[in-house]
């Protein structure tokens, strides 16, 4: 019954469903204005299928705020195209957290906690996308996506991918995105075989800006004892020499830190 414009205010509760914003430029709040004060409305994934979907054009008017969005078996989020998702805690899913894919995917993700997904060690990993098909990052995915993805003054921390599950990319995947923005984020102690705090390929546009990389850890280690490019700093991004995209990448004011290291990024475009 909603109709643009609306504002549906959700009460404190718990609720065993999915949503699906069917195109509406409404905002689907519990009043929340931090990720932290998201604990009393909570969306409990279920069945396969999303616990939130956006798949009809959504635009930034598209709103999910102030929510814990909990126990997905495939994706919390699926995105196909450009909602706001603010100030949610989107914690303990299986599989993947959020996937953002396909041309029409341009959303922006401020102020909430991805956390503590986690990718089963056994089997294949069946967090999909209608527009990718399988996805292999833990976090987030941003694959194939279309221009302006921004990632801004988020939590990433403490999940899983698996050495035996194919998964690249603990916290942040990228991969054949047009543009990517993160902005003010933490990104800290995940783990997963390599790229575990980013793994990036093919991003035609990049900006990594004042992002604090921190306490990531590699399953994977090289023969000499050490970790693979991505284990200890928590970044790795490379490219396919075979598909020839004209790829800029800017780095600016960004701190990575390990225990063996603390670096500062300094303003780079190349």
């Amino acid at each position: 019954m909603a109709v643009n414009g609306d504002t549906v205010l959700v009460a404190p509760g718990t609720y065993s469903e999915n949503l699906d914003f069917l195109g509406k430029a409404i905002t689907v709040t519990s009043g929340a204005h931090d990720y932290a004060d998201a604990g009393a409305t909570i969306l409990n994934g279920v069945g396969k299928s999303p616990t939130v979907w956006f798949h009809k054009g959504e635009t930034h008017a598209s709103i999910l705020n102030g929510f814990t969005i909990q126990n997905g078996q495939t994706t919390a989020i699926d995105i196909e195209a450009g909602p706001t998702i603010s100030n949610n805690d989107v914690v303990d899913n299986a599989n993947c957290a959020l996937v953002i894919a396909g041309a029409s995917a341009s959303p922006l993700i401020q102020n909430n906690r991805i956390a503590r997904t986690t990718l089963p060690k056994t089997g294949s990993q069946s967090c999909s996308s209608s527009t990718a098909g399988v996805v292999r990052g833990v976090g987030v995915n941003v694959v194939h996506a279309g221009s302006d993805v921004i990632l801004s003054r988020n939590l990433i921390e403490a999940n899983v991918g698996s050495d035996t599950g194919g998964s690249i990319g603990a916290a942040i995947l990228a991969l054949q995105t047009s543009s990517l923005t993160l902005q003010n984020n933490t990104i800290r102690n995940n783990i997963g075989p390599n790229g575990v705090g980013l793994f990036a390929r093919d991003v035609v546009k990049l900006a990594l800006i004042q992002n604090l990389i921190y306490g990531n850890e590699s399953l994977v280690r090289d023969p000499q004892g050490g970790t693979y490019p991505g284990g200890i700093a928590g970044v790795e991004i490379d490219h396919d020499p075979y598909l020839n995209l004209p790829e800029t990448v800017e780095v600016v004011g960004n701190t990575i830190r390990s225990e063996e290291h603390t670096s500062e990024l300094q303003s780079r475009q190349y």
